[in-house]
């Protein structure tokens, strides 16, 4: 990622955490998954805001 696209992304425009979970959502409610998973997802992903910096979740991405 360069450095334009990463401050694109944590400039407020590109990124939130309200919408990424708003994907989150998206996907879950696609693949019908029950409410009680879905917060339990919800959950978890505020704790990964908490816990990691965008760095960090990206390469948590790219290792995957």
């Amino acid at each position: 990622m360069s450095h334009d696209d990463y401050l694109k992304l944590v400039g407020g425009e590109g990124w939130s955490n309200a919408a990424c979970m708003g994907y989150v959502i998206h996907a879950c409610r696609t693949l019908e998954l029950p409410d009680d998973e879905i917060i339990s997802l919800l959950n978890a992903l505020r704790s990964a805001f908490t816990n990691l910096s965008v760095a960090e979740a990206e390469q948590v991405y790219m290792d995957y």
